[in-house]
């Protein structure tokens, strides 16, 4: 990859691509808008959008609905966003299935929704192609676009009744979701595609987006994989050399270990990044009215989203990197909330935290108090560890890049980063996990 690649890279050529797709099918063109988009941002952005908007609404063109996992048009629309994903390398992605796997999380995830009355919240895929060539240099995505705007932007502003009644509008999404039926196709764990290219297509296993590796049989044989590219990472990067054997001992047969007795064999899309930048509101209605990105999606255990989810209020915290607030989010997420409520601080927002837990407990979600102590501390744990395997600021191209005068403060965090898994592995040596 250039060293001298950043984000406005082949801007214009995106931009092109656009125009010559709506122009292909007569529709004029009003604009088309980046965004989200800064040139000079320091990190190459996972996706690029458009806003395309056109002079008059257009109406079931003939290139919607052909392809695996999409519709035509339900109505007249005067807008399309077209998503290209970055193919840099640096996103993390893996670029040969990323695209594939989104499109076929949000057709499962609609589907779920549909029975309750919220399948509008997923956004309809009208065209998309998983590799480039077809639109150019990205593989690329054409699909609604829903009004509303990003939820942790809107979110401090509403009054309490108005959180609360958004959070139990968020339960019912996790709810529906977390009891979808998934196709019969969709054999295992991991990431998810198509069989073919045509619409009708089947969804069936594939590698996880964010790994090169998969389908899995299994939780634990996913785990595994997920585990191993961490350590590919790490190797790479000369980390957590001295507990380098341990942390292979861990794979080869700790896992299976560790997941003894508990039944990993249910099955549940998982979104991955289940944040309140990924929902969008409406405040004129008062409505959830977007579940949106994908990227993260895979089949796996219900828990997952609890440990991906937003970290100020969802998300059980790491018991390895957590500061002390975040040691007593995780015990009020595990045993219940105390009274009266802590002060919210920017580390915990505890009055969210505690809406959050209580209208899960209502729509009969899987979440932290109600499932198995051991299931639990175990898959939590395991998650932890994936966490710390390979930390951002030790491993990921464009940081260390942009760190290239700072090796004295890199070799630091190495050193602290081996002495966060030295401390988990420590635990797993003494039977403290799941125990």
């Amino acid at each position: 990859m250039d060293p001298n690649w950043n984000n406005a890279t082949h801007h214009s050529a995106r931009l092109a691509v656009v125009k010559k797709h709506i122009d292909a099918f007569g529709f004029p063109i009003q604009s088309i808008t980046p965004i989200n988009y800064e040139p000079s941002h320091s990190h190459p952005y996972p996706n690029f959008l458009f806003l395309v908007t056109l002079t008059t609404p257009m109406c079931a063109p003939l290139w919607t609905g052909l392809y695996p996992g999409t519709s035509q048009w339900s109505k007249p629309s005067g807008k399309v966003l077209f998503r290209f994903s970055n193919r840099h390398p640096d996103t993390g992605f893996n670029l040969d299935t990323r695209v594939g796997n989104e499109i076929a999380a949000m057709s499962i995830a609609r589907d779920a929704l549909r029975s309750a009355g919220l399948a509008t919240v997923v956004p309809e895929v009208w065209a998309w192609k998983g590799v480039p060539g077809y639109w150019g240099e990205h593989p690329s995505t054409a699909m609604q676009v829903i009004d509303g705007e990003p939820l942790d932007e809107v979110f401090p502003t509403l009054a309490d009744d108005e959180k609360n009644e958004a959070m139990r509008q968020i339960a019912q999404i996790v709810a529906a979701i977390q009891s979808v039926k998934l196709p019969e196709t969709l054999k295992g764990f991991g990431g998810m595609g198509f069989d073919g290219e045509e619409c009708g297509s089947a969804v069936v296993a594939g590698p996880i987006a964010r790994f090169k590796a998969g389908p899995f049989e299994t939780f634990a044989e996913m785990t595994k994989g997920m585990m191993r590219c961490k350590l590919e990472e790490a190797d790479k990067h000369k980390i957590l050399q001295g507990c380098r054997a341990r942390l292979q001992a861990l794979v080869d047969v700790g896992i299976d270990n560790l997941l003894e007795g508990i039944d990993t064999s249910q099955r549940c899309l998982a979104h991955g990044d289940f944040t309140m930048k990924n929902m969008l509101y409406s405040k004129a209605s008062g409505k959830l009215t977007g579940l949106i990105d994908f990227d993260y999606s895979s089949i796996s255990h219900a828990a997952t989203d609890l440990f991906t989810s937003d970290p100020s209020y969802a998300r059980l915290p790491n018991r390895y990197t957590a500061d002390e607030e975040q040691l007593t989010l995780r015990d009020a997420l595990l045993n219940g909330f105390p009274e009266p409520l802590p002060a919210n601080t920017e580390s915990v927002d505890w009055d969210t935290a505690k809406q959050w837990d209580e209208q899960m407990a209502a729509a009969g979600c899987v979440r932290a108090e109600s499932m198995d102590e051991k299931e639990l501390d175990v898959l939590s744990w395991l998650y932890e560890v994936l966490e710390l395997l390979s930390p951002d600021n030790l491993t990921n191209p464009t940081t260390l890049r942009l760190r290239a005068n700072q090796k004295g403060d890199i070799e630091r965090e190495k050193e602290e980063a081996e002495e966060l898994i030295e401390k988990a592995l420590e635990d797993w040596a003494e039977g403290k996990i799941g125990g």
